[in-house]
């Protein structure tokens, strides 16, 4: 990927103000924090904070490149007052300034609200929540995710965690001299970190949900999947993203070898055997490896590939197969086709899932679509994308990302069935269609398709879906896309962490943020979002479980009411993808009902 899918929100962060120190005794060592005070709608509460937290040992030296490794018992107070470094990543994708980048990252924060810390006395312990972050497997940081609000006003513990990006999170030779997949390893490890120490902090260890946003979303469908976390955590909680994803899986395509060809090439690792070139970049400084990534971006003019083979939907460096954390693809496992998958659907089908997707979920309409537009018609999507270009350049550049191949009957299917046919050569309408297109294959089928397998095989476990369809009426930054009518990539953010409530909102956009971050921590305690805390306060809505027949979900916008609860979203479009796509495939490329059709357009 060259550009950046995640709207990274600018969160207050609170540092340590406050002289009054708390101190807890875990089981690796004394810890101290602090107290802090948080505000919503201008009512404050306590918050107790434990900040940059290490769970492992630096990744660097031989430890780059390999799993984590846990962290040592503290021989002294370990003082969790200091904001932290953040894992290095594709500075490029999105400059953020004041943000220092370092190897040793592998830490988290943790958010106790007052009560609990009194409680621990009393064994009345409190639900457990783990933020994990999106951005593409790229970039981002916990740093941007302050939970104090959602932890203080709704009685959770919060744990916000960091794990290594990009080419040191997830670089893979295909071998045994980098397998890959550190980022998952080092959530892994820093899951199994909460569950051992949580307690000390007045948390329930039988109550730990996972919840995470774009590849944050993706990661706890990962974590859910893999059978060495079963009993670390019961719940998990995805919010636009799904390891069916075509962005969320990593795999070899033309583009992804010519720019790693590139990247080594520039670090002067380019080698002929697979240890050469991880010994070769373990002695690169991070500066230099975060130089050649920078380099990477944009670069797809001078590689001799044409402007629409530069669409490139999946990232350079991403979750793929490694035998150990994924032994099978996703797909492969979601679809228990295969004998291996029968232990990761058994961790599967013992957590309860809430997920979603929000209206105009699309990340690439703004970015590389974008560039495609400006190359053929000199202007920018804003003002339309031209049909030619959409039938022409981008369905086939989507279909060959999605297929691995050219299959112009695919392509003839998929303009046809996202074409306003009342007003088909209007710029606008196109455009708004691409968006359409652009959300559906890359979040909305992904997630049902992924909720539907856990629902069939989990009866006894909660499935909850939703949409979030409200544009916020503050600016986020990151946001450059007025002409997009829906919600965008990431704004569903400051209504579930409370900070709404500071952001020049609107009363129907507190109340919004007030029943989100209600049901999400009702999800954690329960694994049903309208217990135990009753929302009919602020709405007349009760949201209904996910099941194969009705598929009830919720849709989140201001002004809710029991209209908000619907069914069978887009229900044409996800016949289209799990039905029509796979048929044309397999009659245009021969293949029999056992062919190996890609995840997005898995059958149903």
């Amino acid at each position: 990927m060259t550009v950046l899918l995640i709207l990274v929100l600018t969160f207050v962060i609170h540092s340590a103000t406050s002289s009054e120190s708390v101190v807890i005794h875990t089981k690796v060592g004394t810890i101290a924090g602090f107290k802090d005070n948080v505000t919503f709608n201008e009512e404050s509460r306590e918050i107790l904070k434990f900040l940059s937290i290490p769970y492992a040992e630096a990744p660097i030296g031989v430890r780059r490149f390999s799993k984590p490794v846990s962290k040592a018992p503290f021989k002294s107070t370990f003082h969790a007052t200091n904001i932290g470094v953040s894992c290095p990543a594709n500075t490029n994708m999105f400059p953020a300034p004041g943000l220092i980048y370092d190897e040793d990252c592998l830490n988290l924060d943790i958010y106790v609200p007052s009560p609990a810390f009194q409680s621990r006395k009393t064994n009345d312990t409190y639900p457990v929540m783990i933020w994990i972050y999106g951005g593409g497997f790229v970039i981002g940081t916990k740093i941007y995710y302050d939970a104090g609000i959602i932890s203080s006003f709704h009685d959770v513990i919060v744990v916000t965690i960091n794990y290594r990006l990009s080419v040191f999170g997830f670089l893979s030779t295909g071998d045994s001299a980098s397998p890959g997949n550190y980022g998952l390893w080092d959530q892994q490890l820093a899951i199994k970190w909460v569950h051992d120490n949580i307690a000390a902090f007045g948390g329930d260890n039988t109550k730990i949900t996972l919840f995470g946003e774009s590849a944050g979303s993706a990661s706890v469908f990962y974590q859910a999947l893999y059978p060495g976390n079963k009993g670390l955590f019961h719940r998990i909680i995805g919010e636009s993203g799904s390891p069916l994803a075509v962005w969320a899986f990593a795999e070899k395509s033309e583009i992804h070898t010519k720019v790693q060809a590139r990247f080594l090439t520039n670090l002067n690792c380019m080698h002929a055997e697979s240890l050469l070139i991880i010994n070769c970049l373990r002695n690169k400084t991070v500066p230099e490896i975060i130089k050649a990534l920078n380099i990477m971006t944009g670069m797809h003019t001078d590689l001799n590939i044409t402007i629409d083979k530069a669409i490139d939907l999946r990232f350079n460096f991403g979750p793929m197969l490694d035998r150990e954390f994924l032994q099978i693809s996703p797909d492969k496992i979601l679809g228990a086709s295969d004998p291996k998958a029968q232990d990761s659907m058994s961790m599967f089908s013992s957590v309860d899932v809430m997920t979603g997707v929000n209206s105009m979920d699309d990340i690439y309409v703004g970015s590389q679509f974008d560039a495609v537009v400006k190359y053929y018609a000199n202007h920018s999507i804003a003002n339309g994308c031209p049909k030619y270009v959409f039938d022409t350049v981008i369905v086939p550049a989507i279909t060959c990302n999605i297929l691995y191949r050219d299959v112009p009957a695919i392509d003839n299917a998929i303009i046809h069935e996202y074409t306003d046919w009342f007003d088909p050569n209007n710029d606008i309408r196109v455009r708004d269609k691409l968006m359409e297109l652009s959300t559906d294959f890359t979040f909305l089928v992904p997630a049902i398709q992924a909720l539907l397998v856990h629902t069939e095989h989990s009866q006894e476990k909660g499935n909850y879906l939703y949409k979030y369809s409200h544009k916020p009426t503050f600016k986020m930054q990151g946001d450059n896309y007025d002409y997009i009518t829906g919600a965008s990539h990431g704004q569903e953010l400051p209504f579930v962490f409370g900070h709404a409530g500071y952001m020049n909102s609107t009363r129907e956009e507190i109340v919004l943020s007030r029943i989100m971050t209600t049901m999400w921590t009702n999800f954690a305690k329960s694994g049903d979002p309208n217990r135990p805390v009753d929302i009919s306060r602020l709405a007349n809505v009760r949201w209904p479980p996910f099941d194969v027949r009705d598929q009830k979900y919720i849709d989140f916008d201001v002004n809710m009411s029991a209209n908000s609860v619907k069914s069978r979203w887009s229900s044409d479009k996800v016949s289209f993808w799990q039905k029509v796509v796979p048929s044309i495939f397999e009659a245009a490329t021969q293949h029999g009902p056992d062919s190996n059709v890609p995840p997005v357009v898995g059958r149903k």
